[in-house]
């Protein structure tokens, strides 16, 4: 299973993909609308420094992105479009299913009784084979 952070760079790499845009560190337009647009839509599923991490962005930047996000949404011409496919990619890519999510819970906790059960038994031959 993947971490958060492979979870939010996997995330960032495909919106890239999607948009056909090229991952430059520039404030040229569009580049900062759409890394705006991105880092909105992952800061529901990632803290802001995951978010940073993942883009290669200081998490004050997620910060400020996630502040001017509904004046960019009304006034900036292009931006709610990038929102937009993003926060669908997000949705696609992090959205499980609550009974999904509730079975690999109960998964895990097999797997850690089944663990715990074979550490008993090893401790059980041990103590009955220096007896």
């Amino acid at each position: 299973m993947k971490n958060n952070l492979e979870l939010a760079k996997q995330v960032v790499d495909s919106i890239y993909v999607i948009t056909n845009m090229p991952k430059l560190n520039t404030r040229r337009h569009p580049h900062p609308q759409l890394r705006g647009a991105i880092a909105v839509a992952l800061s529901k599923w990632f803290y802001s420094d995951t978010i940073g991490e993942a883009m290669n962005r200081e998490r004050t930047l997620v910060n400020h992105y996630k502040t001017k996000h509904e004046g960019n949404l009304q006034y900036w011409d292009g931006y709610k479009e990038f929102y937009e496919i993003a926060e669908a990619q997000v949705h696609s890519l992090l959205y499980r299913d609550p009974l999904e999510q509730r079975i690999d819970a109960i998964d895990k906790q097999i797997k850690h009784l089944l663990r715990e059960r074979d550490h008993l038994l090893e401790n059980q031959e041990i103590s009955t084979s220096t007896s």
